[in-house]
């Protein structure tokens, strides 16, 4: 076995890990519906934006396609999306959807496509113009849309915090 190979396979077997053990606590923080990227595509996508508070991360996933094709509904982790475009970050340069194919565990093809849809309609990617199938990161694309939904997550964290303070019964308790 090559080394290329045994840094792949930790790779994935990493990512693995991650998804399973992360999975039951991740708080859905946002759901929505956007198209695919294809105008010839029909139907729409539903996603979620969930954030772990034990991993103190953020994570994207289709839930529902309203039309044919397969796909995984596994939790993908914004920092493993943020290392599948590391090249594109650096370069400024434009890229296609099988980019993403390596921020998943399974292999479904549609996976990057419907990744890059959420993207999209998340204001993280946007088409580049007069070249079909390319995209390009928006300017401060992804850290500002995770800024942005790391402040509602600990929003929340916060809110909840205060509720349970200001609770009868805990006031009854103490």
């Amino acid at each position: 076995m090559s080394v290329k190979s045994v840094i792949k396979k930790k790779e994935i077997t990493d990512k693995t890990e991650n998804a399973i053990t992360e999975e039951t606590d991740v708080l859905v923080l946002h759901e929505a519906s956007c198209s695919k990227l294809s105008a010839r595509s029909q139907g729409k996508l539903d996603y979620q934006i969930g954030y772990s508070y034990l991993a103190d991360q953020l994570y994207l996933r289709v839930l529902t396609n309203n039309s044919g094709g397969y796909f995984s509904k596994e939790w993908v982790p914004i920092a493993v999306i943020n290392s599948s475009l590391d090249e594109v970050i650096l370069s400024g340069g434009a890229f296609t959807a099988p980019k993403l194919i390596p921020a998943f565990i399974s292999k479904s093809q549609n996976n990057a496509g419907f990744l890059a849809a959420v993207l999209l309609a998340e204001g993280i990617i946007e088409k580049v113009v007069d070249r079909q199938h390319l995209l390009t990161l928006t300017k401060g694309g992804l850290k500002v849309w995770q800024a942005k939904w790391i402040k509602t997550a600990k929003g929340l964290s916060n809110q909840s915090g205060e509720k349970k303070e200001s609770s009868p019964h805990r006031k009854q308790a103490g």
